[in-house]
């Protein structure tokens, strides 16, 4: 992941340095390719988004149903709490700066928008809608109907997915991006979406820390100097996680951290790390959403209050689904996108590359933020244990 990463940003400086003496077939040629690439994810995603969906309820079930649900419903809670401030923020933002998308239309007829020399377009058999219904609905009925073997089943399917995305996908993936590059670069849309609009992403990474940091300070009923020894503890989690852009390879040492910062007696809170760290995501929830108003306000799309609230919804569940690849929290949305608030190809171009752009941020902040939230969960474990203890010494 780390490798692939390194070369992504090889190619970024490459094209931004030397995009302009490719030939132009050959730039369509590329683009046509992450188009024909994205079309196939597109049409995948959704039976990844069964799979995973089942799987994550048929492993959660061993904890008992009640600490399941209880556990699925407060990472939902956090993930749409910090969801809907990052959209809000970004809403009130974007109502008082100027529109430029009219500056890009402009722009685009002098330059020339760059074309695909061919698209496809796969018919498409399941939505990210009934694949979430599906995916519950199996994680729920296959322990029922096939007891102790459902978890294998469970894991087989796992691991041939996941097999798929690492000897297939992740190989594939600086083609993917780089297609995606050119196009940036040829149509400028990068300094359109960056340059002009880097306040807004500053600010949402200033609010993503400062909410982070609430947690802690919450987590240790607003002891400061215990706050930010659990962040101190936490720290060589979130600088692996910055450096390779992954907080899955940062996982060990998130592990690490936790365990200090939490009762290491809990043998449930420990198995729930690594599915926590794929589903928590508070990096996604607070940068995605504003890279997502960027790109409407880029492409002069128009988008009501309340028709992004109910997209937020499905959003969230889409984080239970999250790819543990470069670049998985805008892959697994990439269908939602396109449904529900109508991307085209060229506004998916734009917010994957510009995903994998803030990845070292969306890490660091995913990890910190999962610090935090184990904290949380490590007081709610030990409450409803001890509640548990003084109902059994009862006579």
């Amino acid at each position: 992941m780390k490798k692939t990463s390194i070369v992504l940003l090889i190619l970024l400086i490459l094209v931004f340095c030397f995009g302009n003496y490719i030939p132009l077939n050959f730039k369509s040629i590329l683009y046509s390719v992450s188009l024909t690439i994205q079309e196939l994810l597109i049409f995948i995603v959704p039976f990844v988004v069964v799979i995973f969906i089942s799987r994550s309820i048929i492993l959660l079930k061993k904890h008992a149903i009640k600490l399941a649900f209880s556990f699925i419903s407060l990472i939902y809670l956090s993930n749409f709490i910090a969801s809907f401030i990052s959209f809000n923020i970004s809403f009130y933002v974007f109502a008082n700066t100027p529109d430029l998308g009219n500056a890009y239309s402009n722009q685009l007829e002098s330059l020339g928008s760059l074309k695909p020399l061919w698209t496809l377009n796969f018919y498409k058999i399941l939505s990210n809608k009934f694949a979430l219904i599906i995916g519950i609905i199996l994680g729920i009925l296959l322990p029922l109907i096939i007891k102790d073997k459902a978890e294998q089943v469970a894991d087989k399917l796992f691991d041939y997915i996941m097999k798929f995305i690492n000897s297939v996908f992740i190989p594939i993936i600086p083609i993917f991006i780089l297609g995606f590059i050119i196009k940036l670069q040829h149509d400028n849309i990068f300094e359109l979406a960056i340059i002009s609009h880097l306040h807004i992403l500053k600010i949402i990474i200033a609010v993503s820390l400062i909410y982070i940091l609430l947690i802690y300070i919450v987590a240790r009923r607003l002891n400061i100097v215990a706050s930010f020894t659990s962040i101190i503890n936490m720290l060589p989690a979130i600088f692996v996680a910055f450096v390779s852009m992954s907080s899955t390879v940062a996982l060990p040492y998130t592990i690490k951290g936790v365990q200090k910062n939490t009762n290491q007696k809990s043998k449930i809170l420990v198995s729930l790390i690594p599915a926590t760290s794929n589903m928590h995501l508070l990096g996604d929830c607070f940068l995605v959403p504003a890279c997502i108003i960027i790109v409407l306000k880029m492409f002069h799309y128009d988008i009501t209050y309340a028709e992004f609230t109910i997209f937020l919804v499905y959003y969230v569940l889409m984080k239970f689904t999250v790819l543990t690849i470069p670049g998985g929290g805008i892959l697994a949305i990439l269908p939602l996108l396109s449904t529900e608030l109508g991307f085209n190809s060229a506004m998916l171009s734009a917010i994957a590359t510009l995903y994998f752009l803030l990845d070292p941020f969306l890490a660091l902040l995913n990890v910190a933020g999962n610090g935090g939230f184990f904290i949380v969960l490590d007081k709610m474990l030990s409450a409803v244990e001890a509640k548990r203890t003084t109902i059994s010494d009862i006579p």
